[in-house]
């Protein structure tokens, strides 16, 4: 996807906003969900698509929450969602009627968040089922600090 200098082709750079304004809309979805889940205004306002060689080092040194999807049927693949430790704990809050208090996220935290993850990514895989016509399922592996 290079010139062989390491820039992007401009017909890949093309492809990637596509793929961008794609994604935007899939995943407006899942906004829907959390306004609703949540009871509150949710914004989603991606930077952009870009293509990595090799997955990307996760810093050691700050605890993030992770989720495992997989997507499978008419459109297939897999997906890791991190959050802030401290992200994590506000929506658990949020989602069982507190302020947003942030704080540590525990086993009963990310029961909560592994549900908050299924309806949004719910959302979201039903967005990108309907914008292609197929059908798909998905499936929360796990929720664990890392």
């Amino acid at each position: 996807m290079a010139d062989g200098k390491g820039n992007p082709r401009l017909q890949d750079v093309e492809h990637l906003d596509r793929l961008g304004d794609t994604l935007k809309q899939v995943l407006d979805g899942s906004v829907e969900a959390l306004a609703t889940l949540l009871d509150r205004g949710v914004s989603f306002a991606p930077d952009g698509v870009i293509v990595i060689p090799e997955p990307p080092v996760i810093d050691k040194g700050a605890e993030k929450v992770v989720a495992e999807v997989n997507i499978s049927r008419g459109i297939e693949g897999s997906c890791l969602l991190l959050c802030a430790v401290s992200d994590a704990a506000a929506l658990t809050d949020l989602l069982l009627g507190g302020t947003g208090a942030r704080g540590e996220v525990a086993g009963e935290q990310l029961d909560t968040l592994g549900e908050l993850v299924n309806q949004a990514t719910g959302a979201a895989v039903a967005a990108a089922a309907a914008r292609y016509g197929v059908s798909c399922s998905h499936a929360v592996q796990r929720v664990f600090k890392l």
